[in-house]
Parts: C-alpha cells; structure tokens; sequence
C-alpha cells in the first residue's frame, strides 16, 4: 500500500453487552448452525466422526476490541470509524442466504454436498421456530467501519 493510501475494513462484530435470552447476533446464528450439523450427525447424514474433528474458527471482535488491535499498529491510523446496526434488514430466509454464502464451501468441503441442503433447511426451521428471531428488531449484529490511513513507517 503506498504512503498516505486509504483502507476500509467492514468487519461483522458484536456489541459490546447483548442479553442472548432476548437479542441474537451473527454468533446466536453460527450457535444454531452448530446445532444443526449435530442434528444432522444424530440422523446419519453427516458423519459424527468429522463433526468431532470440525471446528468453525471465528471471533466477531466488540468495536472497543477492534479499536484497541488498530491503536497498537503503527502503520495504519484511523481516520474515522463508525459502528452501524445491522438492523432488521434480513429476514429468516436472509440470514439463512447469508450463511450459505459464507459457509457453505467450508461444509462441503468437510462433509460432502449431499447433506447440505437439508442442513440449512434445518437452519432455517431453527430460525423460524426460535422466540428470539420472531422480532428481528432483536438483532444486535453490528458491521464496524474502519477508514484506517498508511502511516509513513
């Protein structure tokens, strides 16, 4: 990146306190996916063996994280950052298509393409039978956006 270049980060992440009894965030969604690939073990679709031997890396970082990992670099400084609500944009079938996207290659990968399907089928039922996702003025997913500046170093 050359001196003085700008970068934008949009990075997924929680907010700081969110009571998971009432509210869901992005990882309210990867729980319930987690579960579903247990349900689909349990039925024979998927192999236990390798749903013991997955794991779904990830971190989705409180804004105060990511402000603090930024601070400490000293070849990027913030020009600006804003933490937006994911809102209630995303319906069940939304969120549902988001996952998809994101994890559908790594789950294809690990278990094979015949189960797949019936795996996000059962997201969704998930999803549509969960009290918390009925309201989805519930979600408190936030997207944090970084304008980060090439320090001269």
């Amino acid at each position: 990146m050359v001196e003085g270049g700008i970068m934008a980060l949009l990075i997924p992440g929680v907010p700081s306190y969110w009571d998971p009894q009432k509210e869901f965030t992005v990882i309210s969604r990867l729980e319930l996916l987690t579960s579903s690939l247990v349900d689909m073990a349990k039925k024979g679709r998927l192999s236990e063996e390798k749903l013991e031997k997955f794991n779904f890396p990830h971190h989705f970082p409180t804004p105060e994280e990511v402000r603090a990992i930024l601070h400490k670099s000293i070849s990027f400084s913030i020009e600006r950052m804003e933490i937006l609500s994911s809102g209630a944009f995303l319906n069940v079938d939304g969120h549902v298509a988001c996952f998809r996207a994101v994890f559908q290659n790594v789950l294809t990968h690990e278990f094979g393409v015949e189960a797949i399907d019936e795996t996000f089928d059962l997201l969704k039922k998930k999803l549509q039978t969960s009290a918390v996702y009925a309201n989805p003025s519930n979600e408190r997913t936030v997207v944090i956006v970084v304008i980060l500046k090439h320090n001269n170093v």
